[in-house]
Parts: C-alpha cells; structure tokens; sequence
C-alpha cells in the first residue's frame, strides 16, 4: 500500500525517466523508508535515554 509520496515518486519517475512502474515503486518505497526510519530511532533513543516517561504524558494538562 503505498501513499501520496509514494505515488508522486512513482508517476514522476516514470513520467521524467521512462522506467518500469516496478522499479519506481521500489525506488519510491526504499527512498520513504530511508527518510523514515532515521527519525524513529533518532525520536526513539531521545524518548528513552531522555526523562519522559508515558505517564507524565498522560497525566499533562492542556492549556489553552
């Protein structure tokens, strides 16, 4: 299942370089994946070595 990264990557790439829909896809999802998964272990670590614990996030009010 892919979304509208995906499917602009996709269409843009074979639309500028006349490549298989296959390989766009592929490129398209390995490219998401590549920006993605940096960010999850980077937002991870800081979540667990930091000192936020879920409970406090739970029992913060909101403040408008």
């Amino acid at each position: 299942m892919a979304g509208t990264y995906d499917a602009g990557i996709k269409y843009g790439l074979i639309a500028v370089y006349a490549i298989t829909g296959e390989k766009a896809l592929a490129y398209a999802l390995i490219s998401h994946a590549g920006m993605y998964f940096p960010f999850l272990l980077v937002g991870g670590a800081y979540f667990i070595l930091g000192s936020i614990h879920l409970k406090d996030i739970k029992n913060q009010s909101i403040e408008v």
